[in-house]
Order: C-alpha cells, then structure tokens, then sequence
C-alpha cells in the first residue's frame, strides 16, 4: 500500500510538471516559480530551421490564460542548432546556463540585454564565427573564465555605454576573453526607426502595465533640416513577441557635444522624470529645448550650449547646479510645476536678466526680474543681466530677510545695493564676483555674513555698515576675498571704529571711518574748536592714541603737522 502510495505521487507529480510546461511562438518554455519560466530551446517544427534565435521577455500560457516572465536559457537549450546566424536574448532574462549556445558554428552575432547578469559554462563553445557581442548593460554580467571556453578570440565585445564597457574592460574574466571591447550605442536594449538608441530600467509588468526605458544615444538628426531631436513617448522591444515601456529618462551624457541637434522637443515625452547629468553639454547650435512630463533637469545638462536662447520648462519640477551655464538664455520663465530651484542652477548664464513666475505656482515669486519666494522674505536669484528696474542703483524690497546663496553672484550691472532694515542672513557668495559693484549697505539688523559673502568684488570702494557692533554678527571664511581692501573704505556707525579695527576680519581694511563725522572733530565731541587742535597735537606726539579716522584731517592717509595746518584753517573759516 504504502509502495503503490508512492507511485502515485510521483506520477501525480511528473503529470503536474508536464502540465506546466508549453510552447510560445517557436520555443519551449518550463516554469520555475509561479510567475516565471526557462527556455528551453526551440519547438520541434523550429528546431533545425529557424535562423535566428529571439529569447522573448515574457511568454503567454495559452491553456493556463497567464503571462510569464522568461527568467533564464536552460542549459544546452540551443546547442548544435547550427543554421542559427545570430541570437537575441529580450530583457528580462538573467542568467544564460551552461552549453545554452554551444556548436551553433554559424552563429555570427550575439545580443544581450541588460537584464543579462549572469553566464554559465562554455556559454558559447565551439561558436568560432562570432564576430561580435552586444551588451546592454551597465554593469558587467558575473561570468568565469570558462564562461567562453571554446568560443573564437577573434570576437568583439560591444558594450552600449560608456560606462558599461569601462566597467567590462576592468573585469578580467572579460577582458581577457575578447579581441576588443568598444563603446557603441548599437548595442542598446531598444533602437528604433527614428535613430534613437533605449536601455530598459524597468520590466513590463505580467498584467501588461508599461516599463521604463532612458533614452542613451542617438544617430545624430543630420538628415532632418530643422535638426530637431523629438524622442518618443515609448517604445518597443523585440519583433514577433513585443513588450512595450515609457521613455522615462534621458541619461547622463546622451548627446554630449553633439553639433548637429538644433532643437530637442521632449513635449510628447509624457512621463519624463529626468535629464542626466550632462546630457546635453556643449550642443552649440541647440538653440530650442521644449520640456515635457514632470523631470528633474540635473547638473550641466545644458553647461556650454552657448545657441540656447529659449527653454520651455513646463513640467519640470527640479533644476540642478549650473543647468545652464554658459548659454545664450536671457529670460527664464518658472512653470507652475517648479518646486525647487535657486541661484545655482542658473549660475553661469551670463546673459541672463530676467525671471517671470507663473501665476499658479506655489514655491516662487518674481519681481523686477528677481526670483523670490512666494512671500519675498527670501531673495533667491538677481541674474547676471538684470538691473532690479531699470536702475544701477537698488534697494532690496522690505520683505526680504535673507539674501540666499549665490544670489547676485555674478550680476555684472548692478553699481549700488542697499540690504533693507530686516535682513538677517547674507548667505555665502551672495553678492560674489559683482564687477560693477562700488557700494553697498548693510543694516544693524543683519547676524550672519556667510563665507565669501562679498568675495571678488573689486570694484567695490565703499561699504556702509550699520551695525553698532562688529561682535554681533557671525562672519563665515573670507568674507572680504578679493575686495581691495587698502584703497575701499569701510564707513562704521560712530562710536564703533575701535571696535571695528579690532573685529577679525574687518580690521583688514586699511581705511575705517565713522559715518557723519564732522571733519576736524578729533576729539568726537561734536564741533570744531582749539580743544582739537589740542587732542590732534598730543595724538601727533604720542601722548593720545591715533584715530586715523579723525586725526587725518586732510585725507592724505597720514597724521602730522599738515593736518593741524588744516585743522587751524578749518577753525579760521580760510580756503
């Protein structure tokens, strides 16, 4: 009983195995788990004739009603299928078993996409026409040394990214195996008619939802007149057996440096989320960009297109540092979508003067060409270009309590700044690198001058301080870099100037006054009178401490008998 309770087991066993088994297009498939399968070479009316091997990603069970997905190629799968010429393995599979492709003699090109992470055994044994193999991926696949046992030297291995075949070059269990690795879009997942080369990041889903795929490369649009680039809103994969995915990314450096895209339209990319890093550098004759879906632009993206002169950026959400250095752009206009953006991610555009805000935007505001936030206590970007108005010299708006980073880095126009009685915190390089800048005004109310808060600016010939006390204000590093500090000079609330030759880093200036002083006062008492010939005498010989402020009556940067001649005349009413 207990023999024949066995055996039945084990045929109800074999039967439910049997029964998981079938056939798609001209292949055999077996399941491993309840959603995925394994190849397991080519059907019997296939085997022998057909010439072209195309692993699909996902496989239907007609008598089950379900989707599968192909996991991996079962060992030996197509061994000795010698009128086979070239080989295709979709994404989705994993792993290619042992012999899976051994003595297919004729077999000249081998495709694997970049789901592909795993090679067995003599993968390719006794294939001594294989001219090339394609990769997708960006990282390489995990194989041995015995992985391409048998398999011609003279074989090229050709990697869809830069990255990936840096990475296949740095991998000697690779390396070794090939007579090159190159670097070439053809071997991407997915390319299409219009020129454009895709990799999948993402898996179409059992129930039929789209993946997701970046856009990695393109042929150059040199037989388009208008140069435009337009990718699609998605793509494809396979021939016979398709699965479908959503252009979701550009990535990093698709087009970097290419002269012959003059405009890109990504507007019917509807579920765009990014532009790499560097995607688009240094396209000089891009002059149009219309953005699409809801992306994040990131760092350099259009660094050194110096044509651009006009960007729709509906849609995107983020713009990273130096997005668009070095362009042509003069005004950018901030969608509704826009959450986050500041003076970085505009540094660099030099002939930028002027940013607008949509009405239905949450985050940001515009005034006189200046972005804000949307309450204005925050200044976030004066552009390079922009003159607050219409005028050189400008006082900032009343809201404002922060001057953020890098805010009129850059501004080349602007002469004349007063910072409005509110601000609190000038943020670092706030007013960095202003050519133009002579004066500036800083109030009582300010704590905090971040690092090189007033870097570079050597133009700059006087600084008006209000605050009473040098103490009470937090000075980040090198706040004063760059500014001439032996001939610019640092105008001081009376009473202070002690306490400003004292202060770190305002000390450095050589020139230190107090506002409204009257000239001639040495003794600070208010008028002009002999008591300060008297002090101006006694400071010439030591008896008092110099204060230059007051002492050098004549302005000459020195104290001595001429200032006392001066002073006299003063008191006299003469010349």
């Amino acid at each position: 009983m207990k023999k024949l309770l066995t055996l039945f087991v084990t045929i109800l066993t074999a039967l439910t195995t049997s029964a998981l088994d079938f056939e798609y297009g001209n292949y055999k498939f077996t399941t491993i788990s309840s959603t995925e399968v394994e190849c397991k070479g080519f059907t019997s009316s296939a085997s022998g004739n057909v010439t072209t091997i195309d692993v699909p990603g996902q496989v239907w069970n007609a008598s089950e009603q379900k989707r599968y997905q192909v996991k991996r190629i079962a060992s030996k799968a197509f061994e000795n299928q010698t009128q086979v010429t070239s080989a295709y393995v979709c994404y989705g599979v994993e792993s290619i078993n042992n012999y899976a492709f051994r003595n297919c003699k004729n077999l000249g090109s081998v495709w694997l996409h970049s789901s592909v992470s795993t090679l067995g055994i003599a993968v390719f044994s006794g294939d001594t026409n294989i001219g090339m193999l394609g990769y997708a991926g960006e990282k390489p696949f995990f194989c041995t040394s015995y992985s391409f046992e048998g398999m011609s030297r003279n074989t090229q291995l050709v990697v869809a990214t830069s990255r990936g075949a840096n990475a296949c070059k740095n991998k000697y269990e690779i390396s070794s195996q090939f007579s090159s690795i190159v670097w070439n879009s053809i071997a991407a997942d997915i390319k299409t008619a219009d020129g454009c080369f895709y990799n999948i990041t993402k898996g179409q889903t059992l129930n039929g939802d789209y993946g997701e795929a970046k856009l990695i490369s393109f042929r150059s649009p040199s037989s388009n007149t208008t140069g435009t680039l337009k990718p699609n809103n998605s793509v494809y994969e396979g021939g016979t057996y398709r699965t479908y995915y959503n252009v979701t990314e550009i990535n990093d450096s698709c087009a970097v440096a290419d002269t012959k895209v003059k405009i890109l339209d990504l507007s019917e990319v509807t579920h765009l989320t990014k532009v790499g890093i560097s995607a688009f550098e240094e396209c000089t004759n891009l002059t149009s960009v219309k953005m699409g879906g809801n992306a994040l632009i990131d760092q350099w993206a259009f660094d050194d297109c110096t044509a651009l002169t006009s960007i729709d950026l509906n849609g995107v959400y983020k713009i990273q540092n130096f997005a668009f250095g070095n362009t042509a752009l003069t005004s950018i206009a901030i969608p509704a979508s826009m959450i986050e953006c500041d003076a970085l991610s505009f540094k660099g555009a030099s002939k930028l003067a002027n940013f607008t805000v949509n009405s239905g935007n949450t985050q940001f505001s515009a005034y006189q060409g200046v972005l804000y936030n949307k309450d204005k206590t925050r200044l976030i970007a004066c552009p390079p270009r922009c003159l607050m108005g219409g005028v050189e010299v400008v006082k900032l708006p009343a809201t404002v309590k922060v001057v953020g980073a890098n805010a009129f880095d850059s501004n080349t126009v602007l002469k004349s700044i007063e910072i409005n009685d509110g601000v609190t915190e000038i943020q670092k390089q706030a007013f960095a690198a202003m050519t133009a800048l002579l004066t500036i005004i800083i109030p009582e109310s300010v704590t905090i001058i971040d690092t090189k808060a007033f870097s570079d600016c050597a133009g700059l010939s006087e600084i008006h301080t209000q605050i009473t006390n040098p103490a009470n204000v937090t000075l980040g590093d090198y706040v004063f870099y760059g500014v001439p500090k032996n001939t610019c000079k640092l105008y001081v609330p009376r009473g202070s100037l002690q306490l400003y030759k004292k202060a770190d880093q305002w000390k450095d200036f050589l020139n230190i006054k107090e506002e409204g002083g009257l000239i001639g006062d040495v003794n600070g008492d208010g008028a002009v009178n002999v008591t300060d010939v008297t002090t101006l005498v006694n400071m010439i010989l030591g008896v008092v401490p110099k204060d230059m402020a007051r002492a050098d009556v004549n302005g000459d940067g020195n104290v001595n008998v001429t200032d006392v001649t001066t002073l006299v005349n003063i008191i006299l009413g003469v010349g």
